[in-house]
C-alpha cells in the first residue's frame, strides 16, 4: 500500500478522538471537570488537533473571563452567533494554522470556516461581532489573542474566524 506524501494523520486521530469523546459523552460519561455542568459542551478542529471542552460564560461588568485551558462560550440574547474564546498559548495554541474551508465540530454541529481575519483589539466591535446578522444562520466566531504579546498577557491584535452550521 502507498501512503500519499504529506498526508497529516492528526486529521484522522482527532476525528476518531471525537467519535470516542461524543459517543462517550451520549453515555454520560464525562471528564472529571465536567460534572459541575449540566451540560456538557465541546468544540473539536480536526485540522489542528484540538479538542476541548467548552464552559458558558456570562458577562460580569461588560467584562468576559477566559478559561485558562479550556474553551469560554458566550452567545447574546436573540442572536444567531456564538462567541468561542480561548488563549492563543493554550487550547488555542493551533489556529494560526487553520484555513479557510476546514471544518469546526461544535456540541454535534458541523461548522465551516468562511473567514478568517486579525483585527487590531482596539478597533473590535463588539456589539457587531455578537449581533444578529439576520441570516438565521447558526454562525459560530472562534477568536483569540495574536499578534505583539504583552507582559500582561493581553496582545495587540485579535484572530478572529467565523463559522457557519452546514445542514
Amino acid at each position: 500500500m502507498r501512503i500519499k506524501r504529506g498526508f497529516d494523520y492528526r486529521i484522522i486521530f482527532t476525528a476518531i478522538y471525537i467519535v470516542v469523546a461524543f459517543a462517550c459523552f451520549a453515555h454520560g460519561l464525562k471528564p472529571a471537570g465536567a460534572t459541575r455542568h449540566e451540560n456538557f459542551s465541546y468544540l473539536g478542529i480536526p485540522s489542528v488537533g484540538l479538542l476541548s471542552g467548552v464552559e458558558s460564560l456570562h458577562l460580569d461588568n461588560n467584562t468576559l473571563r477566559t478559561p485558562d485551558l479550556d474553551v469560554g462560550s458566550y452567545t447574546k440574547k436573540n442572536s444567531n452567533r456564538t462567541l468561542l474564546l480561548g488563549h492563543s498559548t493554550t487550547v488555542f495554541r493551533g489556529l494560526k494554522d487553520i484555513l479557510l474551508g476546514q471544518y469546526i465540530i461544535y456540541n454535534g454541529g458541523v461548522y465551516r470556516i468562511n473567514s478568517i481575519s486579525l483585527s487590531k483589539k482596539s478597533e473590535i466591535n463588539m456589539n457587531k461581532l455578537l449581533s444578529n446578522d439576520g441570516s438565521g444562520i447558526d454562525t459560530l466566531v472562534v477568536m483569540t489573542c495574536a499578534g505583539e504579546l504583552y507582559e500582561n498577557g493581553d496582545a495587540s491584535h485579535r484572530l478572529i474566524l467565523t463559522a457557519i452550521k452546514q445542514d
